[in-house]
């Protein structure tokens, strides 16, 4: 398995729509909760994420490489910090089929969040804009949907990533 950072309980489905919400909330405080480091799935994963883009799109194969799904995943666009990149997950998403199909992910948390106040009008328009934007892409099949990503490899020379030691430090 591949190391990775996480923060949260391993199930949030597991929880109520009320309750994912407020830890959704309370996760923005940096104080709260802990990073840890915890053992991923055998999955493949490769994330395509364009310079202040409101989303990114990742794709997962399973351990075989068989292409499984594409994830868009609605977010702040990433800000490079000294220990990584720092982004805002938006909670709205869109799973995306081999053959295009797609339906959401996460739209009554989204929802819920907007119920709450959570968001700006401003920021609420532009998120539903931004899906809407990549609703069309996905439906009509344009990049990068239809570039082949599902065919990519990681080049076999690449070393595998290693953790720095001070990965903890959330600046």
């Amino acid at each position: 398995g591949v190391k990775s950072v996480s923060r949260g309980i391993e199930n949030r489905y597991s929880l109520s729509l009320s309750e994912r919400i407020d830890l959704y909330i309370e996760r923005l405080d940096p104080s709260v909760g802990e990073f840890r480091n915890r053992m991923t799935s055998d999955n493949h994963v490769l994330t395509l994420t364009r310079p202040n883009s409101w989303h990114s799109v990742w794709l997962f194969w399973s351990s075989e490489w068989q292409f499984n799904v594409w994830y868009v995943n609605f977010q702040s666009p990433i800000r490079r910090v000294q220990h990584g990149i720092r982004l805002h997950d938006y909670a709205l998403d869109i799973v995306v089929r081999p053959d295009l199909s797609w339906s959401w992910k996460d739209l009554d948390e989204f929802e819920e969040l907007v119920a709450r106040g959570f968001f700006t009008v401003e920021q609420e328009s532009s998120i539903r804009a931004e899906a809407d934007r990549v609703v069309k892409i996905i439906e009509v099949g344009d990049p990068p949907f239809c570039e082949g990503w599902e065919n990519w490899r990681p080049n076999e020379r690449w070393p595998v990533p290693r953790l720095p030691s001070d990965w903890l430090v959330a600046d």
